[in-house]
């Protein structure tokens, strides 16, 4: 009876802690979650100059397909990378020349 009682304190007091720590996990991610929103209504604002290179970016990204086979997911992780890894060239490409000519302007 007393390994009993023993066991269930010990389980009673982790059970606790993972609650304790679910909260604080949760509470960061909220947080998280806020803070990003914020900055993509920040970065998606048609107020913003540089909203040409958001959707050029997005629109690469779309094409590139990188996470789709004929249009349905899992595609095999060696031709996601190189997708992704053409992507990233791509992006940098377009970057600096869109880099570029704002600085001409």
């Amino acid at each position: 009876m007393g390994g009993d009682h023993h066991f269930f304190q010990k389980l009673v007091a982790h059970i606790n802690t993972i609650s304790q720590f679910e909260a604080e996990i949760k509470e960061r991610f909220d947080e998280i979650v806020e803070e990003l929103c914020r900055v993509l209504a920040e970065a998606a604002s048609p107020y913003k100059k540089d909203m040409y290179a958001w959707r050029k970016l997005l629109a690469m990204y779309m094409e590139t397909g990188i996470w789709l086979i004929d249009g349905t997911r899992d595609r095999p992780a060696a031709s996601a990378r190189k997708l992704l890894t053409d992507f990233d060239q791509q992006m940098r490409k377009q970057m600096v020349r869109f880099i570029g000519k704002c600085e001409a302007m």
